[in-house]
């Protein structure tokens, strides 16, 4: 699937500036069609969340509130902008959840439907601003831990930064030759998805080989899928890419999912979405208030 060029010492060298009494314990996590799922208790009920780098906040699920016939204080509506749409949503508020053996309180969680009622909530930016957040996909663990246990700025390999006002973590890759930036996105269970215009300047609609319909948090659209002749991302280079783009007709809010459709981006323009087919191969590790990243390939010194 992919080529990558790391020295093993550079790993070793990372993993080992770990400052372990600012470290938690691994925590299992559940991949399940391509997105994260972490266990936590909300409202005293047990459950999971699904961990969500693209989404601007978090969210609790419309059936897990049913299901347990959850009485939450109301907030203010908001309006949501997901990738294929916007619309208004209610909103909840001083909602107490344990994650990570802690207990704490989450404010303005957006009413979505999340699919079956197992899923109790979204978490999104409110928690990654908190934390240098590892994520070990192959391995199905995360852990999270201090800005001082690490020197992220070091040893980052990737160019990784914040997306003025929206503060979700934009990633730059090359593609074709190409560089291009897209939103570092654990929600979305694909590989790579691109606005259309600049799909076309890649000449991608000339390895076009499938289309499918791609559901988003409000609506779906049709997309054409093409491989990329090439793919890069920081050290890496990853072959046999699958890139998504819509089809003619189509719209696509590439910029973020789940933000508050205020939210108008006036830094580096977000061209489309990297998601969990790129990210499985990685050890990620995300300094999301900073704007800072590292991509490893799992080895025996990460343990």
């Amino acid at each position: 699937m992919f080529m990558y060029r790391v020295l093993l010492l550079a790993l070793i060298c990372f993993f080992s500036q770990l400052g372990f009494a600012n470290v938690s314990q691994w925590i299992n996590f559940q991949i399940d069609r391509g997105h994260i799922y972490i266990p936590v208790t909300i409202s005293g009920v047990d459950s999971h969340a699904l961990l969500d780098t693209g989404a601007q906040g978090n969210a609790i699920n419309t059936n897990f509130v049913e299901k347990h016939n959850l009485e939450l204080e109301r907030g203010k509506e908001v309006y949501i902008r997901g990738v294929y749409g916007t619309s208004k949503r209610k909103a909840f508020t001083a909602l107490p959840v344990a994650l990570f053996s802690q207990n704490t309180i989450f404010n303005e969680i957006t009413a979505l439907s999340l699919g079956h009622h197992s899923t109790g909530m979204l978490i999104g930016a409110p928690f990654f601003n908190r934390y240098i957040v590892q994520l070990d996909y192959p391995n199905s663990r995360m852990r999270i831990m201090s800005r001082d246990s690490i020197d992220l700025i070091k040893h980052k390999n990737i160019d990784l930064r914040r997306q003025k006002n929206s503060g979700v973590p934009m990633v730059k890759v090359e593609i074709n030759d190409k560089n291009v930036w897209l939103l570092l996105d654990t929600g979305s269970n694909g590989s790579v998805l691109l606005d259309r215009r600049l799909a076309l300047s890649l000449n991608l609609d000339d390895t076009v080989y499938d289309t499918a319909r791609s559901g988003g948090v409000n609506s779906s659209a049709d997309v054409k899928i093409a491989k990329a002749d090439t793919f890069k991302l920081g050290p890496f280079e990853l072959e046999n890419v699958d890139v998504r783009f819509v089809a003619e007709g189509e719209k696509a809010n590439l910029d973020t999912q789940y933000g508050q459709a205020s939210s108008r981006i006036k830094s580096k323009r977000i061209r489309g979405i990297l998601g969990f087919d790129i990210l499985k191969h990685f050890i990620v590790t995300l300094d999301y208030k900073n704007g800072r990243g590292h991509l490893a390939i799992p080895s025996p010194s990460t343990e």
